[in-house]
């Protein structure tokens, strides 16, 4: 059995954020989602996003929910 330090329920970018932060300063993260796919909501958003590059600027949710996923799946 692996061993876990923290469960995460909801593979939203809120629960990305905290599994990709927990992660990166070393805890056993476990994400729990209802979806096949993580991003929540996020993936829904259509439109491209504005602001700054270091917000997302131009990039539609499901592929800023891909790169965080990705990033988390990483660690």
């Amino acid at each position: 059995m692996k061993k876990t330090e923290i469960a995460i329920v909801g593979g939203g970018p809120a629960g990305l954020g905290a599994a990709l932060s927990a992660a990166t300063m070393g805890a056993q993260v476990v994400l729990f989602d209802r979806q096949h796919n993580l991003g929540g909501q996020l993936v829904k958003q259509t439109h491209k996003f504005f602001g700054s590059k270091a917000q997302f600027a131009g990039e539609r949710g499901i592929k800023i929910a891909e790169n965080l996923a990705a990033k988390v799946i990483a660690h």
